[in-house]
Parts: structure tokens; C-alpha cells; sequence
């Protein structure tokens, strides 16, 4: 059983809460740590056609008939089980904390839920796919993205179990990200194309009413050749006859559903950030190939998209860091004028602010790093520089300004 970072997270709001929810993409594995965590709760799925039926016509006899503490499964599925769940709350405060755990994969549905009935009651942890420290789990790996800054490990080596493409091919699901689950590359693209196929068809067409599922799925696979990249929307839905609003609607829900983040864009006038065109990022280097359609080494080895898969990667890497920490870290991309740009900005406060670059190179040029010194030079409040690549060793490309950081460390 693999460790992940959200579990203190979670332990530590089941200590708050006498309900928690675990939400998250499906397959991401919120199940398997919830069980892990709470192994003396009683598990019940609301997969099952009869239990589902139990759920949604007698909510109150369903809890008494499960009573805490338990772990409701794929909870979205019962949307009567909420204000029922409150009311349990509310009268039984002899109950101790974190006795009602909650999953479930539609997180927009889900949380409208949670707004609506459980507001102030429940502890929520967003569970994302594994990073790089979790699939190779490392014991050396830093808290924070600020103790690596600020005491970096100068020389040692963090190197990786497998080739940094074949662990961008797989991603971070646990089903595709680790070997000893699913063994060989062509098994990682099925299980993806797959997922893909699932999500369409299962969960989308739910929680949206999305009509089209083919218009749908030309436009995710859009939004994937536009990740790592600040997209015109407007262009890209043209380019499958998609008209704007929808487009904006679309996208807001793989927003909402944790399959794409936004970007914010970062100038130091906060008002200005609002008026630029964020940076997309997909949840998943794995993923990301799949929709892309590279399925093994030899294919993404030649893309073009290489660059921004690995972009990806990273900053997903660093946003998993802080979320998974318990600290809500703003994130920006950087461009000035289309002559500097860096692919991201990390703001601890306003008084230490990181710019982030990430290359897929064996080795680091001036060239690589001429945006992150332009950003020191122009913003009196970044002292330090990052650049990530899959190169093993840690170490100064410019001693005290610019940090080279290992892949394999994030």
C-alpha cells in the first residue's frame, strides 16, 4: 500500500469534522486511502443497484440500517443521502469526529451538494493524481516547495525507477502509473482510452447534459494540444465548428471536474492579472498523451508536444506539492511582450516569489534560463530561481539566483 501525501490531510480533518469527503477525478484513488485510513468503518458502495435504491427512497431508515462510523462510496450516486447525513449530524453530537467518510468522482455535482446541505459540517480534501514523489515514493522528498529553496540538497542525485517518457506515458492514475499494476505500455494506453470513454460517456453526460459527446470529446482533446500553452479559445472552438459559449461552458466543467486547471497570468498589479488569458494545464501527463495519441516511447520521444507534456508534469508536480500540504500556494505563468516568459510562478507571499521553468534536457544553457533572470532582474521580490529538468543531480546553474532542481525530487 502506497503512502500518499493527502493522507495527514485527511486524518487531521477527520479530527475537525464529524464528516469528510474525499473528492476527486475518478480513479485517483480515493477508496483505496480511504479504507486504508479508516480501516474499522464500514464500507458501503452505492454502486450496487439495490443499495442505490435503499439510498435515494429512505435515506433516514438507509443510515440507521449503516450507521457510523462508514464510509459512503461513489456518495454522488445518492444526492437524498445529504440532508439525511446532516440531520444525523446534528442530533447525534455524542458521535466522535471523522465518523461519516464520504468519496465520490463528480467533484462540481459534489460540491453543490456539499453547499447545499452539509456548509460548515464537513472537512473536504481534493484527492489529484500521484506525483513523482508518490509513484516512486521517496522518503527524502521536502514538505514544501520553500524548503527546497531553502536548504536545497546541493549535489546529491534523486534518480527515477523508469525512463522520465515511459513515466510521462503513464501519468500519475495509480492504475497507469504503476508497474506492478499494469506491467506493460500498450496495457497503460488501453486503460486510458478506456477512462476516456468512461468519463464521456458516465460522468460529463450527467453532470452537464452534453448532447454531442463526439463535439465534446474533439474539444477536449483541443484543450490538450493547447496544455502548458495560453490558448484563444475562440480560435480553438472554431477549428470543430464549437460556437464560444459553449466552449467557455465546456471547459468550465472540466475545470470544475479536476480534468483541466487555469493558469492565472502574474504581474505584479493585481488588478491587471484579472484581464489576461490564463495558461491550461491538464490534470495528467498520462492522460495528456493518450487524448494527444502518443501510446509508446518511440512516438513521444519525436513530438512536438514533448516539451509541453513535461511542462505539465511539473507543474502539476508543484501544485500537488502545496495542495497536498495544506497550503493554498497562488500558481501564474509569466510572459512579457512574447520576448520573456516563464512557465511558472510560484507566490509563497508577496515577499518570495519563484519562477519556475521546465525543460526536457539532459543539461541546462543560458538559453534555457534567460527567462527566469529576466523575471529576478524585473521583480525585486524573487531572489531564486528554478529550473526542473530529468537530469539526476541537484545543483546551481547560477550560484544563489538559479536553482537546478531533479524531476525526480519533485
Amino acid at each position: 500500500m502506497l503512502a500518499r501525501r493527502a493522507e495527514e490531510r485527511i486524518i487531521k480533518a477527520a479530527s475537525l469534522y464529524h464528516c469528510v469527503l474525499i473528492n476527486g477525478p475518478r480513479q485517483v484513488g480515493k477508496t483505496t486511502l480511504a479504507r486504508k485510513i479508516f480501516p474499522q468503518h464500514r464500507w458501503v458502495l452505492l454502486d450496487s443497484a439495490a443499495v442505490l435504491t435503499n439510498a435515494k427512497e429512505d435515506p433516514a431508515l438507509f443510515l440507521k440500517n449503516y450507521p457510523p462510523p462508514v464510509i459512503f462510496d461513489e456518495v454522488q450516486k445518492a444526492p437524498e443521502l445529504f440532508a439525511e447525513i446532516k440531520a444525523y449530524i446534528d442530533t447525534h453530537p455524542e458521535h466522535p469526529p471523522g465518523s461519516i467518510i464520504l468519496t465520490g468522482s463528480q467533484p462540481l455535482e459534489l460540491m453543490n451538494l456539499v453547499s447545499d446541505s452539509l456548509a460548515g459540517r464537513i472537512g473536504i480534501i481534493q484527492l489529484t493524481p500521484m506525483d513523482i514523489a508518490e509513484t516512486h515514493q521517496r522518503n527524502e522528498v521536502a514538505n514544501s516547495i520553500s524548503d527546497l529553496i531553502q536548504d536545497p540538497p546541493i549535489g546529491e542525485e534523486f534518480s527515477l525507477n523508469a525512463s522520465p517518457l515511459e513515466i510521462l506515458l503513464r501519468g500519475g492514475f495509480p492504475a497507469m502509473a504503476l508497474r506492478e499494476i499494469t506491467p506493460d505500455l500498450e496495457d497503460v494506453a488501453q486503460r486510458f482510452t478506456d477512462y476516456v470513454a468512461t468519463y464521456l460517456t458516465r460522468d460529463l453526460r450527467d453532470q452537464a447534459q452534453v448532447q454531442n459527446l463526439g463535439k465534446f470529446e474533439k474539444w477536449l482533446r483541443c484543450l490538450a494540444t493547447a496544455s502548458a500553452k495560453v490558448p484563444n479559445l475562440s480560435e480553438l472552438a472554431s477549428q470543430i465548428g464549437l460556437n464560444q459559449s459553449t466552449a467557455h461552458e465546456w471547459q468550465g466543467i472540466l475545470q470544475a471536474s479536476m480534468i483541466l486547471d487555469l493558469i492565472p497570468a502574474y504581474t505584479a498589479n493585481l488588478v491587471k492579472r484579472e484581464g489576461r488569458r490564463p495558461k491550461v494545464i491538464l490534470c495528467d501527463s498520462g492522460l495528456l498523451c493518450n487524448l494527444l495519441g502518443f501510446t509508446s516511447v518511440r512516438q513521444l520521444e519525436a513530438s512536438p508536444f514533448l516539451g509541453s507534456i513535461f511542462e505539465t508534469s511539473v507543474i502539476n508536480s508543484i501544485k500537488a506539492l502545496t495542495v497536498n500540504n495544506g497550503a493554498k500556494v497562488p500558481i501564474y505563468h509569466w510572459r512579457v511582450e512574447q520576448r520573456h516568459e516563464v512557465d511558472c510562478v510560484i507566490e509563497l507571499d508577496a515577499h518570495a516569489i519563484i519562477p519556475l521553468e521546465a525543460k526536457f534536457s539532459s543539461t541546462v544553457s543560458q538559453e534555457d534560463i534567460k527567462g527566469i533572470l529576466k523575471f529576478l532582474e524585473l521583480n525585486q521580490n524573487a531572489t531564486t530561481g528554478v529550473i526542473v529538468t530529468p537530469n539526476d543531480r541537484c545543483y546551481w546553474v547560477v550560484e544563489g539566483k538559479v536553482l537546478h532542481l531533479p524531476w525526480g525530487l519533485l
